[in-house]
């Protein structure tokens, strides 16, 4: 499935920058007052630089549109004087791309340091690049994100012969969830006008659908015209309905979502995030499996790791002993001010987390989590922040009196929260290695490749629309898991392999 997420084709940027080409098809923006400096270098291909211009000479066509005969990877560095530069990076046209940067050791001139990244783009068509500079000294990220400044970007396009290149897994930008192993489609965001859909489609949703509508969906589905459109609406906190387009791709399936047994509940914990997943779960899971019933999916609100139940009346408390599928989603969560606060649920006593403090609270807290889900059959999902990264509210670098960030590497243009989940995870590693912390069973759901590329609030609802869709995959994915293994949950208790175990008492669980 994909999902349609409007977001302005290009945006605004001032006149104050000159392209410069340079040597071996490298190509310079020069940021304001010559505060930074981006490079980028498109990948080889037949020529000696990976570009090929619009006319038959060595020179830009009329148009000053480069064209590029390769999908990438193509590279880019950024260089600053700045210490920790808050930049951010993407493309947009007929894709929408993100392109993390890294932090490098200082190495081109006295006083400046690199940062790396690169991207691959999903299809032919026609996209630039685009950047947000929010200016030095913020190594708290205390920046107002709607005051930036950027270059005029450089445009460009992609055309080759058909054959000539393919669209393939690693084409796209690389997180656990679109790497080869994982249990999800390969997909990307797409113009909605390089989407065909089938003709008994096409005029009931081409009005729910704008050229500025970008599609999670596999490149070669829309290539090979295999997507149906498909409508649903999601009722927001305030009442009002907004309607959303999702694009069924051709042969897809959820696994056993459809065995989904009445005694083996999925539920979210967390903050308005989780909230938002879970809303959004029921309003497409009629058209995913009207058969299943909206009551074995629970919501379980928490504001922090360290007293998550702190809002729970005693019923909530024993319910959540019955959770089956755990998923947990906390961009929101806070740090009381004082322990003895901690139950309080009052938001006036709660505070920012440093990245120290994060990484702390979230182990202890999944360690419970784990006892109180006490069984290692059941999955526990922690999914990353889909907070955009210039808006972080935690996780800045302040670190406490005998820290136990450990390894925390080097800088990125990613959430610094999701920097600090990925090393727990060991996202670095091969994606099948287990966490060095948590048990087999507790996993991370790596959905920045949807959220990285979101830079306010306009296209969030489609991103939580398109995790859900993830979600749907794991839940069906994880009941296949338990039906290979002769695992049923039942209104007696769990059967395995034929054998009976009784339901335990409901008892709260002390975090």
């Amino acid at each position: 499935l994909a999902i349609t997420w409007k977001v302005p084709f290009l945006s605004k940027f001032p006149s104050h920058n000159t392209n410069k080409k340079h040597i071996k098809g490298e190509y310079e923006l020069v940021g304001k007052d010559d505060q930074y400096t981006i490079s980028i270098k498109f990948a080889n291909d037949e020529s000696d630089h990976g570009l090929r211009t619009t006319s038959s000479s060595s020179q830009q066509g009329d148009d000053g549109i480069l064209v590029v005969s390769s999908l990438g990877p193509h590279k880019v560095v950024v260089q600053t004087h700045c210490d920790c530069p808050p930049i951010w990076m993407r493309i947009v046209g007929d894709g929408l791309i993100p392109i993390p940067l890294t932090q490098q050791l200082r190495q081109q001139k006295e006083g400046y340091e690199d940062w790396t990244g690169e991207f691959t783009l999903p299809m032919k068509g026609q996209y630039k690049i685009e950047e947000r500079w929010y200016g030095c000294g913020n190594e708290k990220r205390n920046i107002n994100p709607s005051s930036y400044d950027s270059t005029k970007g450089l445009e460009f396009k992609v055309d080759y012969e058909v054959g000539e290149k393919s669209i393939g897994d690693n084409n796209l930008h690389a997180t656990d969830s679109n790497l080869p192993s994982s249990i999800f489609g390969t997909g990307a965001w797409i113009s909605s006008k390089k989407m065909i859909a089938n003709e008994e489609d096409n005029e009931a949703n081409k009005k729910e659908t704008s050229m500025n509508d970008y599609l999670w969906a596999n490149p070669q589905s829309i290539i090979d015209k295999s997507l149906t459109l498909l409508n649903y609406q999601l009722k927001g906190g305030d009442g009002t309905t907004t309607k959303h387009v999702l694009a069924k791709e051709a042969q897809h399936e959820f696994y056993s979502f459809s065995d989904l047994g009445n005694y083996e509940l999925v539920c979210w914990i967390g903050s308005q995030s989780a909230k938002e997943l879970h809303s959004s779960f029921l309003a497409i899971r009629p058209q995913i499996n009207s058969g299943q019933r909206p009551f074995k999916f629970h919501y379980y609100e928490a504001a922090s790791f360290v007293n998550p139940d702190a809002t729970w009346d005693l019923e909530t408390k024993k319910k959540f002993r019955k959770c089956k599928h755990v998923l947990v989603s906390l961009d929101e969560v806070r740090n009381p001010t004082d322990p003895a606060e901690a139950g309080a649920g009052n938001d006036a006593k709660l505070s920012h987390l440093s990245q120290d403090e994060y990484r702390t609270q979230l182990i202890t807290f999944v360690n419970h989590l784990t006892k109180a889900i006490d069984d290692e059959t059941f999955p526990i999902w922690i999914l990353t922040v889909m907070q955009p990264p210039m808006e972080a509210t935690n996780c800045h670098r302040t670190i406490a009196n005998g820290s136990t960030l450990v390894g925390s590497g080097d800088k990125t243009s990613e959430h610094p929260c999701n920097s600090i989940l990925k090393d727990l995870f060991n996202q670095h590693k091969e994606s099948s290695s287990p966490s060095p912390v948590f048990p087999s069973r507790v996993r991370l759901l790596d959905n920045s490749d949807l959220s990285l590329p979101q830079w306010d609030r306009l296209g969030h609802s489609n991103v939580i629309a398109a995790v859900v869709l993830r979600i749907f995959v794991l839940v069906g994915h994880g009941v296949k898991e338990w039906r290979d293994a002769g695992q049923r949950g039942g209104i007696e208790g769990l059967e395995r392999n034929g054998v009976l175990e009784p339901n335990i008492e409901l008892v709260p669980y002390d975090w």
